[in-house]
């Protein structure tokens, strides 16, 4: 939150930014606004809220047309559908998204979870792999603790704990380098 406090502090200062972008007709505002609010329910818990959003947001973005963030509200309701185990309907959304926000890793390790979680572990373990290839490649460090983990459940999966082992120390090591305590919590749970 970057100093903001609460999730319902910046929950209260997207509210107002919102309300801003409404008086001054900025639809792309509105909807990552939108995408933001969603992002924030989801963590909550809030699926409703969350899915509401996202929806809100991709339906503003297709109108404008944005097709990056189209596709990250699409890909974001996704990961509300991975959650409530509708991996059906989440695979399906995340395979129409990626291609519209560029194959993103951290997309690619969500459809990667998507797929173990589905059963379809030998596919779910390559887009692991891929996301975290690419992000290494490109020097993107966020996303690469979320790669890393969705490699190590990917092995978990084939039975294979060293090599989990190793993606998740790798994971752990670097969300304790960039302060990201979810990723941090997810590394452990995996080790």
């Amino acid at each position: 939150s970057g100093g903001l406090g609460s999730s319902r502090e910046w929950m209260s200062h997207l509210q107002r930014a919102l309300h801003l972008a409404n008086e001054l007709g900025d639809r792309a505002a509105i909807a990552e606004i939108e995408c933001e609010r969603g992002r924030i329910s989801l963590i909550e818990g809030r699926y409703g809220a969350a899915e509401a959003s996202f929806r809100r947001s991709r339906r503003i973005a297709e109108a404008i047309p944005d097709a990056s963030l189209a596709g990250w509200a699409q890909a974001m309701l996704a990961n509300c559908h991975a959650d409530r185990c509708d991996y059906a309907t989440a695979e399906r959304d995340l395979r129409e998204a990626l291609p519209a926000i560029g194959w993103t890793p951290y997309a690619m390790a969500l459809l990667a979870r998507v797929l173990v979680s589905a059963g379809n572990v030998e596919e779910g373990e390559a887009f692991a792999d891929a996301a975290v290839a690419r992000a290494e490649r490109e020097g993107l460090l966020p996303p690469l603790p979320w790669a890393l983990i969705q490699a190590g459940n990917a092995r978990i999966a084939h039975g294979d704990l060293d090599r989990a082992a190793e993606r998740y120390t790798r994971a752990l090591t670097i969300a304790q380098e960039t302060g990201n305590r979810s990723w941090q919590a997810l590394a452990l749970r995996g080790l």
